[in-house]
Order: C-alpha cells, then structure tokens, then sequence
C-alpha cells in the first residue's frame, strides 16, 4: 500500500471548542537533553512525508450547499536527525486532497530538510512566503497547517511538554459546544442529538439551517431553544446558503432568539454582502477566508497553530485598542 491508498475508518462528529492561545514564548522552556543531564544540540529535518486516507462518513453529511461523500484526510510525518517524528494534518470534506498531498511532499520538503525546526515562526512565515506566489488560501494554507501542527508536535516532544503549555496556556478547562451535521434531520432526531449534547456536558449546541422554506429553519431553532433552556447558548450554521436579500429577511425573523452567533449567511468572498448584514446585531462569522466580529480560529482549516497564536494576538490588540 503506497501513500496514497485509501482506507476507511468510522469517524465520529465531536463537539469543537475554541480557545484563547497564550502569549508566552515556549523557548523559555528547558530542552528535554539539558533536563537529562546532557548538552543542547543541533537538530534538523532530514525528511517529511505525507499519505492520503479517504474516509466515507458513517451518516449522512449534508448541508445547505453540499454533500459530502468522502473526507480526505492527509498525514503529514516530519522526521529529524534525532529520530523525533512531528505527525501533522489536514482534511477536506472531498476536494483537493492529492493536491495537498503533491504539494507538501514534492515542494514543500525541500524547503524544509536541513532546517531547524524548533524555528517554527521563522519557517512558518517563510513557507507562507514561498506558497504565496501561487495564491493565498486554498490548498496553500492546508499545506501548510499539516507542517505546521507537525513542527509543534516535534517541538512538544523535544521539550518533552504537553503542546498546550508550549502554545501558552493559561487555564486547564474551556467552554465547549456540541455541533453535528443535522440540515436533514427531522425536528424529533435533532431533538435527540441536542439533548446527547447536552447530556456530554456542553453548555452550548450549533445546529444547522438553510432549509429552502425559511419556516421550517424557523420552527428548528424554535424548538432547540425550548429544549436546551436560556442559559445555553444557540448558535446556527447556514453554510453560505443565501443571498444577500433572502438573508435580512431570515434575519430579521430569528433576531428575537438572541442567537449566540449566525455562521457563514453569505458566500464567505462576498464582502459588501456581510457589511450590510453589519446592521443586525447578532454577531456574524464567516469560515475559511472571512471572521466578522468573532475570532475562532481552525488550527488546519485555514489558520494552523501558529498563525491562530498571531490571530489571537490580534484579537487582543482589537479588543484592547
């Protein structure tokens, strides 16, 4: 079986949660060699390679705007002359997955053997410079979260800490919420999936919406907030579902709910679109190349480790100023 064998596995829809990185520099923390008594040394890459899984989902995954038949998830190995081994990835819901693949392994590789890669930033910002002249977003910055998240392993195990002390954390618990991929479900079978989200100890859910009769999105968030109470927040997905138009008359329909946030309502390029939407205020997120008035950030899709420590900076800075 060769890299680019498929297999299949049964994957199950886990709840996501969001974080806020730390500002702390992990290179205060003492090597792993020095701990053990004896001296730092060089440490370089000496090779990286990558394989492709194609993974069909165990239920029906289908929303607003697309089906998804299969996930690619590609495994990206990082190999050093000190026989540490940094495993990273990414995933697509279908679409790209060998391209990523060619990309990190044909190219990608032979801008990193030779280097140090404790240097994550620096290889980092020089990676994206170098993918850059062939676009930005798309297959590039996949490319790059699988190498990224592989340094950062690397780094967690030469330092011999867990990777979340390395990226600076600075609380041992988050809030969670439980999201599934639900657009087809009847009102009774969402019902079910929410109350086992709830009964796992989220104080939040996403749910899906889009349907084409907007009442029907309507009677969905109606009777999820019935169900999980107004503590809990609700938050809904409509994965770039409308237009601009159809939008403000479904917003202004949902808008006494209070929503926790509206994801994706437009094509996430359509940026006159989400500035008009500005005027709601529920707050919006827009995936994979917009963020509006919420940060949360995909450590692979599109921002990985450590440009998701830059956007929290940021959002420090916008929160700050």
């Amino acid at each position: 079986m060769d890299r680019r064998d498929a297999c299949t596995s049964n994957p199950q829809h886990c709840a996501k949660s969001a974080a806020a990185f730390g500002r702390e520099a992990w290179q205060s923390v003492e090597p792993r060699s020095s701990r053990n008594g004896g001296e730092d040394r060089a440490l370089k890459v000496i090779d990286v390679a990558s394989r492709i899984y194609h993974i069909p989902p165990t239920v029906s995954w289908e929303d607003a705007t697309h089906r998804v038949a299969n996930l690619e998830f590609i495994i990206t190995r990082v190999t050093t002359d000190a026989g540490i081994v940094g495993e990273g990835f990414a995933y697509t819901t279908g679409i790209g997955g060998s391209a990523i693949l060619a990309l990190i392994d044909d190219y990608c590789r032979t801008m990193l053997v030779g280097q140090d890669p404790r240097q994550i930033e620096r290889l980092w910002s020089f990676l994206y410079g170098q993918l850059h002249r062939s676009g930005t977003g798309g297959i590039n910055t996949l490319a790059l979260g699988a190498i990224d998240i592989a340094l950062w392993d690397i780094a967690a195990k030469w330092y011999d800490v867990p990777l979340f002390r390395l990226l600076g954390a600075r609380r041992d618990s988050i809030p969670t919420y439980g999201s599934g991929i639900d657009l087809y479900l009847d009102s009774d079978a969402l019902l079910n999936q929410v109350e086992g989200f709830l009964a796992q100890g989220h104080k939040a859910v996403k749910i899906k919406i889009g349907r084409d009769n907007a009442e029907e999105d309507l009677n969905r968030i109606t009777s999820v907030k019935k169900l999980i109470g107004p503590t809990r927040r609700l938050f809904v997905d409509a994965n770039q579902r409308w237009n601009v138009a159809d939008c403000m008359n479904r917003l202004q329909k949902i808008a006494a709910f209070n929503l926790g946030w509206i994801e994706e309502p437009l094509h996430a390029e359509d940026i006159r679109g989400h500035a008009d939407l500005r005027r709601f205020r529920c707050p919006l997120r827009s995936e994979r190349a917009y963020i509006r008035g919420i940060s949360l950030p995909n450590i692979c899709r599109p921002t990985p480790s450590t440009s998701s420590k830059q956007t929290c900076a940021a959002s420090e800075v916008s929160a700050s100023g």
